[in-house]
């Protein structure tokens, strides 16, 4: 990617920690931070500077989203007139003449005219309540995870998680927006309960005449994927020093939204077997999840021998039977986790962990943070 300033970098990281404090109030890391440390206000007003190191850069970092952050206007009742970023344009996005005594603390909900309030496209074809109707057959999840969209781009988001379903989606919001438009014509229009099927046969009926030509696609080269909804992936590896007498295992865990939780790098004696290594990594990763404290994870590795011998629980092999009922027996501690296999360009980053073993501690733990040479690994897969 060619960073430079890790420094930015890293700011840059610890800012989107902000912005998830900030939109993201349904997440259990929300709901931590928030008891502890800003209980009866919002990030961004918390005073509280003492707490863990990860609570401190967290508050260092508030600045880089008050420089950038701009509120769009709704209701205006949140906003306010004086000390929030609202102004659009170039220039000062706050009020800079003098404050008028009498609007201290107001709201920019006080300068908008009821009568004159625009309607939000948002508001047009998404979240009035007369439109709910509409949108439950095929849509009513995302109105019951995700009850706080604001922008018309974020909700494209969130129904592009389904893919099969985002053409269906535009072409009802297609008809929804026509609707009112004829309606504020004061021209006929289509009653809302035929909406949804008429755009459904609409769609249907393009598809059948226009089909999708499916081209073939070259061999796309593995990447690591995240997980999905609120899962965990932990990617493992090993990495054998042959000079040394000594190997490295390397384990990263990361969420749905591909961001590091915690890493490790640990260096081991070379236990004679390069499927040894890669099983004893597979044993690390399962007893680090549990020393985290965690409940559920996918385990991904590349190593298809120690895969199938987890898949199938081949507790028969010579020399590394013993290994995976002692894997099994540990992850019984946990609620849930499945093992997953990948090709070395997809465990890229537990792999630079491993090999980092060499010049390490025999233990190397980092909580939401990796080593600096190990970053750009993590930023290509994003």
């Amino acid at each position: 990617m060619g960073f430079k300033d890790l420094e930015k970098f890293n700011d840059a990281m610890l800012a989107k920690q902000v912005w998830r404090l900030l939109r993201d109030q349904n997440s259990l890391f929300f709901h931590v931070f928030k008891a502890k440390y800003f209980p009866k206000s919002s990030v961004l007003e918390a005073t509280t500077s003492s707490g863990s190191y990860a609570w401190q850069s967290i508050m260092k970092a508030r600045k880089v989203i008050s420089k950038g952050m701009r509120w769009r206007i709704g209701d205006g009742k949140s906003i306010n007139l004086y000390c929030d970023n609202w102004l659009p344009g170039g220039g000062s996005s706050k009020i800079i003449s003098p404050q008028v005594p009498k609007l201290e603390g107001a709201k920019v909900s006080t300068l908008i005219s009821q009568d004159t309030a625009q309607e939000t496209t948002l508001h047009a074809i998404w979240s009035c309540e007369e439109l709910q109707e509409i949108w439950l057959t095929y849509f009513s999840w995302v109105r019951a995870e995700y009850p706080n969209i604001s922008e018309v781009q974020e909700l494209i988001n969130l129904v592009g998680m389904q893919k099969q379903r985002l053409e269906l989606f535009a072409v009802v919001a297609w008809f929804v927006w026509n609707r009112r438009n004829k309606l504020r014509l004061k021209e006929p229009s289509l009653d809302k309960s035929k909406i949804f099927s008429a755009a459904a046969q609409y769609l249907s009926a393009f598809q059948l005449k226009f089909p999708m030509k499916v081209a073939k696609s070259p061999a796309i080269e593995t990447k690591w994927s995240p997980p999905l909804g609120e899962e965990y992936k932990t990617n493992y590896d090993g990495a054998v020093f042959e000079d040394s007498g000594e190997a490295g295992i390397g384990v990263v865990v990361r969420n749905a939204t591909s961001e590091v939780l915690a890493t490790l790098s640990e260096k081991i004696p070379y236990p004679g077997s390069v499927d040894l290594v890669e099983i004893l990594a597979a044993r690390r990763v399962v007893r680090f999840i549990v020393e985290l404290g965690m409940s559920q994870s996918i385990f991904e590795g590349d190593s298809e021998i120690v895969y199938k011998a987890l898949k199938s629980v081949d507790v028969g092999h010579s020399s590394i039977g013993q290994y995976v009922k002692d894997i099994m027996s540990i992850s019984s501690s946990l609620q849930t986790f499945s093992f997953s296999h990948t090709r070395r360009q997809g465990n890229c980053v537990a792999h630079a962990l491993a090999k980092r073993a060499r010049f390490s501690f025999p233990l190397l733990v980092w909580m939401e943070h990796v080593p600096s040479n190990v970053i750009p690994i993590v930023v290509s897969d994003l």
